[in-house]
């Protein structure tokens, strides 16, 4: 399988793991559940933490989908879709937030709400600097 659908890219800064998944998916291989598998992750314990993650993920959607063979005007509107989604989410989530019985006091609704637009916003900041030729971090 992995002579037929190649390694992961290694010019993607975050993603390489969907990259991959679509590219055995495209080949037409079965991609199962296994119940006995574990992956460890390290868990984002500060603000900081959570921001260079939000960074690194909005590079890695960049470089996965603004492809350089792409034509000008597909790579115009790849971003103008990912700058529109960083914007939006934000908003959404915001909604389901001040909606979620879960989530009691006013001071966590506006708490959650605050980190989540930060977070996003952050991520559209990065998108704009890599459309005016920033490169993405792998950090």
């Amino acid at each position: 399988m992995i002579e037929q659908v190649g390694l992961f890219n290694t010019r993607l800064k975050s993603a390489g793991d969907m990259e991959w998944g679509n590219r055995i998916f495209q080949a037409g291989y079965q991609q199962i559940y296994a119940p006995n598998v574990r992956v460890q992750h390290p868990a984002r314990r500060s603000f900081q933490a959570l921001k260079k993650r939000a960074l690194r993920l909005a590079g890695g959607a960049y470089n996965w989908c603004i492809k350089p063979e792409d034509s000008f005007v597909q790579k115009q509107k790849m971003f103008a879709r990912l700058l529109l989604d960083k914007l939006i989410e934000p908003v959404k989530f915001s909604i389901e937030t001040f909606r979620n019985p879960k989530v009691k006091s006013l001071g966590q609704r506006l708490g959650l709400t605050s980190i989540s637009f930060n977070l996003r916003y952050a991520g559209a900041a990065e998108l704009i600097r890599l459309k005016l030729g920033g490169n993405s971090n792998r950090e």
